[in-house]
């Protein structure tokens, strides 16, 4: 079978990151594989922050963690569980 990656990209850079924009995130990685049957679906959730922001960001990053297979920090630091 062949594979298939989908990322849904956040920018948590903001001073106030909506968690509507997590949501809509999450919606995109949840549909992926109903959209593409035909394939396997590797969901990668990527996300921009400081690493000293995560524990401010936790209800942004906890709406997108379950649909996402991988959680990936484009600002370098690693999410918390």
């Amino acid at each position: 079978m062949a594979q298939f990656h989908v990322a849904a990209v956040l920018d948590l850079r903001a001073n106030s990151p909506r968690l509507a924009q997590a949501a809509l995130k999450a919606v995109v990685l949840d549909r992926a594989q109903a959209v593409i049957p035909d394939f396997k679906v590797q969901k990668i959730g990527v996300f921009a922050t400081a690493p000293a922001r995560l524990g401010e960001l936790h209800d942004n990053l906890a709406i997108l963690r379950p649909y996402a297979d991988e959680l990936v920090n484009w600002g370098g630091g690693r999410p918390r569980s």
